[in-house]
């Protein structure tokens, strides 16, 4: 009997099969989650990662729908690019610039930047060109391959990182690679995809490819470094509010993403990787351990989800027949892309090291980078994304799920023997005592809550045993010859300073730059301790130093620069003397700390005490030196320091009197509005600029004695009082310009070097009332000489016309320039004399 069915209830069919399909989707994915949770907990405690033992399940559950119908279900369920690349990427990405350790990437950029842009570059061509020479592939498919195949996805990796404690610039090396070279990768791709359908290829279209290249990618990193900029402020004003601030990183992963895919057609890749890592240096630092800990762990959540759908989801797109027809054009792309993998590790990190100035990688760590070089749901959501009707599609999508499938199997699980093989996690002579300290530490009180239930009868002596047996094998066995700290005493002094850092941060004394860059410092300090025991205190170079260098090289002698200049100069004096002030005062903090809690302490750890109050006696040698010279900052810094820190702790006791209930609302209130006004005009007054009273050192200097007071005042409003740290250059030998500087306060060191080579000779120490560049003013506008600031120095510009004008009005000041000129030139006669002299 066939019944039909009334035309309108087709809509009605239609939305319930719709209806339907998205149950069974939901369902399907509901049970690849608790696959993947059941597989965490079941397979914790092997060796294998747990990346790896999803794809395996993956494929068994593909085999499966060909065997039991109900494996079907999974078949609504595909790794599709848009899947890959707007729902699941984003947040991946945005998770691992969150988690990475911003401080070692930005120090070690110019490696990452290395390995994820020309090392990319150079793998995906030797890759396809390899793969055309050999199997005979299409050139432009083949390199469409080495594109997709060169972006390393080391998630597998870095979880062994984390399980075995490797260094922390491996994990930020190998992380921050992988988190830009997608980036890269993808722009790579579609550039390629295009020329693919493009008619023809020349010079002319490889330039417009550079220049969109670059476009998009560094369009995209402004973007996410703006998001992330704006998210921080943002965060800052909610950082007690823990579920606001987890919604907030949420929207700012993928609105910065789409911004810059969709909207601004840059990269959305590297928008979510500068939005995460900005986030993380500016906007965390700012929040609670509370709204810390919600942070991190939702991510941690949203990492986890992401990460096993991907890999159950590559699991479930590997047809396993297809590739055991392919294994040899697969054998083949295997060998390519580990040979180009190990051409760039081992070569191109030592090239940017001696460029930039930067450590040597160990081999050990090159080892690692090169095994460790694992490919994963990206390069098949790219493959996937070529389109159907494009020739070669089915090949490449072939090769990229053998190599993807290869590395998974074979390198992510023997990459932690290679490790232990390596000796990467093998501890320190100074690691080993901090593993006795702890484990002297956590005996201690495991013992304290043994007693405890022994003495109210909740535990018999053969029990207590026994659980001190289980402890002797957790912890190592009972340590007699340890007493607490008296080992370590450098490694605790700073955890004390980082403490006492945190607290004056969240209390509003110091402001985010300083505690940033103290965090960074004391943070080098620690890990040069572990390494070798010994404190080294010398501050480390800017990480893009040799950019302010060839910055301020190229202003220094424009006066139209000057005002810039100067003002930049004076800032980073007083962050400069701010940061050394107030280290000084966490150490004071860490000391009486220490001399608090100490008991009696063991010779290696009284030297290790000894060399650290010696550290410090050398700062404080240095705040002295610089505090002779400028007085009026140092004490304009010292009160203001005192009172933010005073009026910080009132606002605590007046907020803890409320929360105790001591106090009512109405109190509470006006104790708070008076206590945040305080505060508020504290900060203010921190902003504006301390006067320098030139006025008073314009009368001191020998050039312009005896002259009256209003031509003192009218000089004073003419020069530029510039301040300079210790090193600085002020004027360069060979250097072009037109001014004379004066020292108001410090020292400069005045060298000259020998046309053609030779050492450079120290001809003078300028100090107060002195001053140099008058050979500039009287035609000869080539330097002579370099100087250098010796000790922090404030100087005073006057450029050539500006002298002029003054010598016209007053001939005195005309003669006594030309003395000097004469003195100059003499001293230099006797140099280059002494000079020629040496060479006979």
């Amino acid at each position: 009997m066939n019944i039909e069915i009334p035309t309108h209830w087709l809509p009605l069919l239609a939305e319930a099969d719709t209806v339907v399909e998205l149950a069974d989707q939901v369902l399907a994915l509901t049970l690849l989650m608790g696959i993947g949770i059941a597989t965490l907990v079941a397979f914790r405690r092997l060796t294998i990662p747990y990346t790896v033992i999803l794809v395996a399940i993956g494929i068994g559950l593909r085999e499966g729908m060909e065997l039991w119908p109900s494996f079907r279900l999974f078949d609504s369920l595909a790794l599709t690019p848009e899947l890959t690349l707007f729902i699941l990427l984003p947040i991946l990405i945005f998770e691992s610039g969150l988690n990475l350790d911003a401080r070692q990437l930005i120090r070690f950029l110019p490696h990452t930047l290395t390995m994820a842009i020309p090392a990319l570059f150079l793998s995906a061509a030797m890759v396809g060109v390899g793969l055309w020479i050999i199997l005979g592939m299409d050139l432009k498919m083949a390199l469409l391959f080495g594109a997709l195949i060169s972006a390393t996805d080391p998630v597998a990796v870095i979880a062994i990182f984390r399980e075995l404690g490797a260094p922390s610039r491996l994990t930020a090396l190998v992380e921050g690679e992988s988190l830009l070279n997608d980036a890269t990768a993808i722009v790579l791709f579609h550039l390629l995809l295009g020329w693919t359908w493009a008619a023809g290829f020349g010079w002319a279209v490889a330039a417009s490819a550079g220049v969109e290249f670059l476009t998009v990618f560094l369009g995209g990193a402004i973007v996410g470094i703006a998001m992330g900029w704006i998210g921080s402020r943002l965060l800052f004003k909610l950082r007690s509010e823990s579920a606001a601030i987890v919604g907030l990183s949420c929207v700012l992963a993928y609105l910065s993403f789409i911004l810059a895919e969709h909207t601004l057609h840059f990269s959305g890749v590297m928008a979510a990787a500068g939005a995460a890592v900005t986030l993380s240096v500016l906007g965390s630092p700012a929040l609670g351990e509370s709204a810390r800990s919600s942070l991190e762990s939702c991510w941690e959540f949203l990492a986890l989800v992401c990460n096993t759908l991907l890999f159950l989801f590559v699991g479930l797109t590997v047809p396993v027949e297809s590739l055991l027809i392919h294994a040899w054009p697969i054998l083949v792309a295997v060998l390519l892309v580990h040979v180009a993998r190990a051409a760039l590790v081992y070569t191109l990190p030592q090239w940017s090291s001696k460029l930039f100035g930067l450590p040597d990688i160990s081999l050990g760590e090159r080892h690692i980078m090169f095994w460790g070089g694992l490919k994963g749901g990206l390069a098949i959501a790219m493959a996937l994304s070529i389109p159907k009707t494009m020739e070669g599609r089915e090949e490449i999508l072939n090769l990229t799920l053998g190599v993807v499938v290869f590395t998974l199997l074979v390198n992510a699980t023997t990459i932690r023997p290679l490790i232990e093989w390596l000796g990467l996690t093998r501890l320190t002579s100074n690691e080993r005592l901090e593993l006795r300290h702890a484990s002297y530490k956590a005996r201690e009180e495991a013992d304290r809550y043994l007693n405890r239930f022994r003495r109210l009868g909740s535990l018999s002596r053969s029990g207590r045993h026994l659980a001190r047996q289980e402890m002797d094998r957790a912890l190592g066995g009972k340590i007699t010859d340890l007493k607490a700290k008296e080992s370590l005493p450098l490694t605790h002094l700073l955890h004390l300073e980082s403490s006492a850092l945190r607290s004056f941060y969240h209390a509003g004394v110091i402001p985010q730059f300083l505690y940033l860059d103290l965090q960074k410092e004391i943070r080098r300090e620690s890990e040069s301790v572990r390494q070798s025991q010994a404190l080294k205190i010398q501050d480390a170079p800017p990480i893009f130093g040799w950019v302010e260098r060839l910055a301020l090289k190229s202003l220094r002698e424009k006066s139209w620069a000057i005002p810039i200049l100067a003002r930049y100069q004076n800032i980073r004096v007083a962050k400069k003397l701010s940061k050394l002030l107030t280290r000084l005062i966490l150490v004071q903090t860490a000391m009486e700390e220490w001399d608090f809690k100490s008991q009696r302490m063991s010779s290696p750890a009284q030297s290790q005490l000894e060399a650290y109050k010696q550290a410090q006696d050398r700062r404080l040698n240095e705040l002295e030196e610089v505090r002779a010279d400028f007085p009026e900052f140092f004490a304009s810094f010292e009160t203001r320091t005192a009172l933010k820190t005073a009026l910080s702790r009132a606002l605590v006791v007046v907020e803890e009197e409320w929360n105790h209930g001591e106090i009512g609302s109405k109190p509470f209130a006006l104790l708070e509005r008076q206590i945040s006004a305080a505060l508020d005009l504290a900060r203010l007054e921190e902003k504006r600029p301390i006067s320098l009273g030139i006025d008073h050192f314009i009368g001191l200097f020998p050039l312009f004695e005896d002259l009256s007071a209003d031509v003192k005042k009218h000089i004073s409003n003419m020069v530029h009082p510039m301040d300079f740290l210790v090193g600085d250059v002020v004027i360069g030998q060979g250097d072009i310009g037109d001014a004379l500087y004066i020292v108001a306060k410090g020292k400069v060191e005045v060298s000259q070097k020998e046309v053609g080579g030779g050492p450079e000779v120290i001809l003078a120490i300028l100090g107060p009332g002195e001053f140099f560049g008058e050979t500039a003013l009287f035609g000869n506008s080539v330097r002579t000489a370099t100087v250098k600031a010796k000790t922090a120095c404030l100087l005073l510009r006057l450029t050539q016309s500006e002298i002029f004008k003054l010598a016209q009005d007053h001939p005195e000041i005309q003669r006594r320039l030309e003395e000097a000129q004469l003195s100059r030139s003499k001293m230099n006669e006797a140099f280059q004399k002494a000079n020629s002299n040496q060479v006979v």
